[in-house]
C-alpha cells in the first residue's frame, strides 16, 4: 500500500520533466513538428490528470 501512496508523487514528478521537455522542444526545436505536439499532448494529459489528483486528494501540493 505504500507504494501505491507514492505513485500520485511519481506521476506530478514524470508530469514536471515532461513538461520542461515539450517546452525545451518547441524552444530548441529538438524534434520534428509531430514529435513536439506529441510531446505537448502527453504534457497536457499528464497536466490534467495531476490536476485531478490533486482535486480528489490523493496529491498533497
Amino acid at each position: 500500500m505504500r507504494i501505491a501512496l507514492v505513485l500520485p508523487y511519481l506521476i506530478a514528478i514524470l508530469t514536471l520533466a515532461t513538461s520542461v521537455g515539450a517546452v525545451l522542444g518547441w524552444r530548441y526545436r529538438y524534434w520534428s513538428v509531430f514529435a513536439r505536439i506529441h510531446q505537448t499532448i502527453l504534457a497536457l494529459f499528464g497536466i490534467a490528470f495531476s490536476w485531478q489528483l490533486a482535486i480528489l486528494g490523493f496529491l498533497i501540493l
